[in-house]
């Protein structure tokens, strides 16, 4: 079975826990909405850096910004598994339980 990173730090016996696995899932919650808004404000600065920077700088910066919103992406789908399976959770940012072990958040 694999755990989520949280449950990972805190051994085996937090696993029962409901209250353990909810404050986990809070806290990822709260990382995936970070990382969402980090994508935002890289998209926002790609398009800036697009449109008011010459040419050269403009693609330098538009590359960086792509880039960086790939590693958001990447630490998003990273982020956003189950406490209590490590399985991920999809697309849905309102979920109530995990569609794979069916653990209520």
């Amino acid at each position: 079975m694999r755990l989520g990173p949280d449950i990972r730090k805190m051994g085996l016996s937090a696993m029962q826990d409901p209250q353990t696995i909810k404050d986990a899932f809070r806290a990822m919650q709260e990382r995936q909405r970070s990382i969402t808004w980090q994508i935002f404000l890289l998209f926002g600065v790609v398009l800036a850096a697009n449109y008011y920077l010459p040419r050269p700088v403009n693609k330098i910066a538009g590359v960086m910004g792509l880039i960086g919103i790939a590693i958001s992406i990447i630490r998003s789908f990273s982020n956003w598994r189950c406490p209590a399976c490590g399985k991920y959770l999809g697309r849905n940012a309102e979920i109530s339980a995990c569609p794979h072990c069916d653990t209520e958040f």
